[in-house]
């Protein structure tokens, strides 16, 4: 077999080293290694020569080369083949419409940090921050996988800083949540708004949850998976036991003759042998407060109703209780996150100037154990 000749050529216009294997005068293999994706000339340089060596090794073994270019199109179609089993097949598509028409037919070695910190700006003209974070997130998962291939030093969407959409904040009555179950009926609605609002599990906890996860008896039901993975929970604290109220054990009592699922408590609704996509739950969930005539919110936000009720009754009961153990029973890290976003919604003005007057109240030294006025003393001459 002949020797294949190659060649390391500096590309001054693009910044940028080409690498090119020929053989016989034909081009076998071809890659661009680019400053910007490798930090340094040098850098890239070093890339490229040892991409060259082990481009020769496998030509030494009789193994063909070809000028395989993986464009970020390509990455993308492996990002969303891989999620299509718990996000719609026609969202995902749209989140990267945009990605695919300025990045889409590029080469993933070519990409780099300055390209995708110029889309996302790009991007933030026209949509919302939230929209863009979803797409740049599917772009920064592509590019992801072209490291995990070899075909990427370092990941140049990881280096760019995501924009943080504003948090929505909203939260249900008991009336509203009352309202919701007397529109829900005998669907399977009911008990996914029981989950959310007794048991303050996620959407995503809810669609993931198995009959076997339940006590044969009704006494509690145990939280180990979601539905992006259907293998664990979101956080290491999301795997926990949770007890059942008496309206939640009523709902799924009346739900389990009526599952046509013996593995899943809320099956996908096409028939699939696959649980409910958190999607469809959001969707469901927006025509259920229309039909009930409660103000439109997030699915997600009866959980938070219920995490900030728990908030609420540990601090004002009699006998306080440990706010640590309603950051486990909603499974979060660490009490931190639940004080940061589920205590906005305690008290008011009058309330705390009742508890100041209170405290000082009982902080206030007695008659005989205030503290004797100093004497006065002649100065010193």
């Amino acid at each position: 077999m002949a020797r294949a000749s190659q060649g390391i050529t500096w590309m001054e216009r693009s910044r940028r080293w080409q690498l090119r294997l020929f053989e016989g005068g034909q081009l076998l293999y071809l890659r661009y290694f680019s400053v910007r994706a490798y930090g340094s000339k040098a850098a890239a340089l070093y890339a490229a020569e040892r991409d060259r060596a082990e481009q020769l090794t496998h030509h030494s073994r009789g193994d063909p080369l070809h000028p395989e270019r993986v464009t970020v199109d390509q990455l993308l179609d492996q990002v969303i083949a891989a999620k299509q089993h718990w996000q719609s097949a026609d969202e995902l598509p749209g989140r990267v419409l945009q990605i695919r028409h300025h990045l889409g037919a590029r080469s993933a070695c070519e990409v780099s940090d300055a390209d995708v910190s110029a889309l996302q700006r790009l991007l933030l003209d026209y949509y919302a921050p939230k929209t863009v974070r979803h797409g740049m997130l599917l772009l920064r998962q592509a590019l992801q996988r072209g490291v995990e291939q070899r075909l990427l030093l370092t990941n140049p969407a990881c280096k760019v800083r995501l924009p943080t959409p504003p948090r929505r904040q909203g939260r249900f009555t008991p009336r509203e949540v009352q309202l919701l179950l007397e529109a829900a009926g005998d669907t399977w609605l009911h008990p996914a708004i029981c989950l959310m609002a007794d048991c303050a599990l996620r959407p995503g906890e809810v669609c993931a949850l198995r009959w076997d996860d339940i006590h044969p008896q009704w006494r509690n039901l145990h939280v180990q998976r979601s539905r992006a993975t259907l293998r664990a929970t979101k956080t290491p604290r999301g795997d926990r036991v949770v007890p059942l109220t008496s309206r939640l054990r009523a709902s799924l009592q009346t739900w389990r003759p009526l599952c046509r699922s013996c593995e899943w408590v809320f099956p996908a609704l096409n028939g699939a042998d696959l649980p409910l996509r958190v999607q469809t739950l959001d969707d469901h969930f927006g025509q259920l407060l229309v039909r009930a005539g409660v103000r439109p919110r997030r699915a997600y936000d009866l959980r938070r109703s219920a995490i900030t009720l728990a908030v609420t009754h540990t601090a004002r009961a009699a006998s306080p209780g440990n706010l640590q153990d309603v950051a486990a029973w909603a499974g979060q890290l660490d009490i931190l996150t639940t004080l940061r976003y589920y205590t906005d919604a305690i008290g008011d003005e009058v309330d705390m100037a009742d508890v100041l007057e209170m405290a000082w109240d009982a902080n206030a030294p007695n008659a005989d154990s205030r503290p004797a006025a100093p004497r006065r003393t002649a100065p010193v001459s």
